[in-house]
């Protein structure tokens, strides 16, 4: 089941990590072009190709997910743009 949020599209999903959970289903959400995510890179899934920044949960592709890696206990901005060739651009908030 898909629908709008503001500039946001989400999507009703959940992660492989919250199977086990008993906490409601975790929303993924898929970010539209111009939408960006800040905060804290918690955890990846790679299996479910999730990421958790703070307290969302997002999808993004497989071969966004292998760049991410290096930055997880990092603040990071994340953008999704309209751009074909490079969809998604990030940065780094802090060197800590």
């Amino acid at each position: 089941m898909k629908w709008f949020r503001g500039d946001c599209l989400y999507q009703e999903a959940f992660c492989k990590s919250n199977i086990f959970n008993t906490e409601p289903m975790a929303q993924t959400r898929i970010l539209e072009p111009w939408a960006e995510v800040r905060g804290v890179l918690n955890s990846l899934d790679e299996d479910a190709l999730c990421a958790t920044i703070s307290t969302h949960t997002i999808a993004f592709p497989a071969d966004f997910m292998s760049a991410l890696k290096p930055f997880v206990g990092k603040r990071l901005a994340i953008l999704r743009t309209d751009d074909q060739d490079k969809p998604y651009r990030w940065r780094l908030l802090d060197n800590n």
